[in-house]
């Protein structure tokens, strides 16, 4: 049996380079009016010295240091209002991982999809896609973090005046589908979204539906339906503002009901051509301990559903995406962009967390002892060179000052360190380029 499953994982590899030089074939030997054709390679080596990166470092732990590298080859395909398509190849490790076992093939198809034009508004897009929308707050792409996509039709409508996206997907086991097998947990079963935008001279506003399908053991689904709306302002010159407001109801997966929020606020103001400063509040509602011991409570946890959290909840990922605090979370911070020049690029972003709701501490089983709201303060410092276009590097340094609550909040025992160091060098060579004239 191990050799028979050693003998599948060499055929799977093998198979997977003859895939992609198909592809790669196919895509290089198109030639008409109109079509463009370009193949590319993208590199992210990421080193990592963790001195509690995504959880705290207590005592007696020792400070991790690792390399992650991301690699892909990304086609894509374009003929004028007529067809699109990409498919991109990633392969995502650590240094020295699986390196002893050249039969473990890790490539895996990131995006594969194809998107017809029937008029130069109106197309469908069909396949693995990323759905990136707005300052992704409920679908982002979390891009060389992971392999997040949707297997979705998306029917879009873009005119001058209006852009209108409609989402619709279904989940399924390839196995055992013949009859109604149960799905996988924390993944949706089904999925529907309208996401409609209409800008204007200074105002630009998106409007939101959601619905939400997870599965329960049963195969019954359980829904939550997500609806609210995202504002630009243009005040001035200088000053912008964003308001974003999300209300969620619906039932959970324990049949609870739900009524959550979440809430954003920004104010930028633009002092010269290369110093921006932001001034923000993003909020998700929570629950108290009490509510959640009583089924007849409402849940309100807000669901960030596939919204991004890194670098806006914070570069040390303690509030990481699908991971809310039950008691909610406020994220007060200042954030503030500096370019001294076409290449260089500063950034730093202070954060002060607060629970929305009351918490406790995993012994107070009277719930009589409720905790400071204050989870702590993290400061995020990233600069970036850009050297030329197909190549740039990061430094960064993140480091959170914590309290008790934190520490709580993560099993109850005192953390002794809140910080990463880590660099981005990220290469997107182009191999191939071909425009029919």
């Amino acid at each position: 049996m191990i050799q028979a499953n050693a003998t599948n994982s060499v055929l799977t590899k093998k198979f997977s380079t003859l895939l992609f030089f198909c592809i790669l074939t196919t895509f290089c030997s198109i030639e008409s009016y109109g079509q463009s054709t370009t193949v590319d390679l993208g590199y992210r080596i990421n080193p990592i010295y963790s001195r509690g990166f995504r959880q705290p470092l207590y005592e007696g732990d020792r400070a991790g240091f690792f390399t992650m590298q991301r690699t892909r080859l990304m086609l894509n395909y374009s003929n004028k209002d007529s067809l699109n398509a990409q498919v991109i190849l990633q392969d995502r490790r650590a240094w020295g991982e699986a390196s002893d076992r050249a039969d473990i093939s890790e490539v895996a198809i990131f995006r594969a999809w194809v998107e017809k034009y029937f008029t130069p508004e109106l197309s469908i897009k069909l396949g693995r896609q990323g759905l990136i929308y707005d300052e992704q707050n409920i679908f982002g792409g979390l891009d060389w973090a992971g392999t997040l996509a949707h297997d979705v039709a998306l029917t879009k409508y873009e005119s001058n005046k209006i852009k209108a996206h409609l989402a619709l997907a279904f989940n399924a086991n390839r196995v055992n589908e013949l009859k109604r097998d149960f799905f996988r947990p924390n993944l949706y079963k089904n999925l529907q979204f309208l996401w409609v935008r209409k800008e204007w001279e200074k105002v630009k506003s998106s409007f939101w539906f959601v619905n939400h399908g997870l599965e329960k053991a049963d195969t019954t689904v359980a829904y939550t339906q997500t609806i609210g709306t995202n504002t630009q302002i243009q005040l001035n010159p200088r000053f912008r503002f964003r308001g974003i407001y999300f209300q969620q109801i619906g039932r959970d997966v324990t049949n609870r009901k739900v009524n959550a929020h979440f809430l954003s606020t920004h104010f930028t103001y633009l002092a010269t051509s290369n110093l921006r400063l932001t001034l923000a509040l993003d909020k998700m509602s929570g629950s108290n301990v009490r509510e959640l011991n009583d089924p007849s409570a409402k849940s309100k946890t807000y669901d960030n559903l596939f919204g991004l959290r890194h670098g806006r909840f914070g570069y040390l990922d303690y509030f990481y995406l699908l991971i809310e605090p039950t008691a909610g979370l406020q994220d007060y911070y200042v954030k503030l962009d500096y370019s001294p020049s076409n290449k260089l690029i500063f950034k730093n972003l202070l954060h002060y967390f607060r629970t929305d709701q009351d918490s406790y501490a995993a012994g107070d089983l009277t719930f009589s002892n409720p905790l400071n709201s204050f989870l702590g303060v993290e400061n995020d410092l990233v600069v970036t060179y850009k050297f030329s276009n197909d190549f740039n590097a990061s430094f960064g340094h993140s480091i959170m000052f914590g309290s008790n609550t934190l520490d709580q909040m993560f099993g109850g025992r005192e953390s002794q360190e809140n910080q990463v160091f880590y660099m981005v060098i990220e290469a997107s060579p182009r191999l191939f380029e071909k425009k029919a004239e």
